[in-house]
């Protein structure tokens, strides 16, 4: 949908998830995110596509939500966050192979690809655990009538 910014011709899942006052995610490049690895932490939007994760992403302590658009590619990767692979048109893909993990989720909004071993290990720290936060203007909620319903705590 084109209907979002000052001009209401931005994308507008991009513009929310980018712009200041609404999610402010930080824009980076793919070589960018690969430079800054481990040390991610909080909300990131990769500019290009496709893009290889790093070898880690995140850490225990300081998760990170990775969102690409089109592709994302995760070859003998550990993530500790949130992966969301996006694409307007539901055809996004993630591609996998050797042995990668993600502790923490998984969204792909088309198809996938993995060869090889991918552990998903569902952790939610990143959303409910107190001291560990997201950036301020981070907004996240629970699917009503999803899995997570039946749930305590968090935010």
């Amino acid at each position: 949908m084109q209907t979002c910014g000052a001009g209401g011709d931005e994308n507008c899942a991009i513009w929310y998830l980018t712009e200041a006052d609404q999610l402010n995610a930080e824009v980076v490049t793919c070589a960018q995110l690969n430079a800054i690895g481990a040390e991610a932490s909080g909300l990131f939007y990769v500019t290009d596509s496709p893009c290889t994760l790093p070898s880690q992403v995140g850490s225990p302590e300081a998760q990170a939500i990775v969102v690409v658009s089109d592709e994302a590619r995760i070859n003998n990767t550990t993530l500790f966050g949130m992966l969301f692979v996006r694409s307007d048109e539901k055809s996004a893909e993630l591609k996998a192979n050797g042995n990668a993990m993600v502790i923490g989720s998984v969204v792909v909004e088309g198809t996938t690809d993995i060869t090889g071993g991918l552990n998903i290990v569902y952790d939610p720290t990143n959303t409910a655990t107190p001291g560990k936060k997201l950036p301020r203007g981070t907004r996240l909620g629970r699917v009503s009538g999803s899995w997570l319903d039946n749930n305590q705590g968090g935010f």
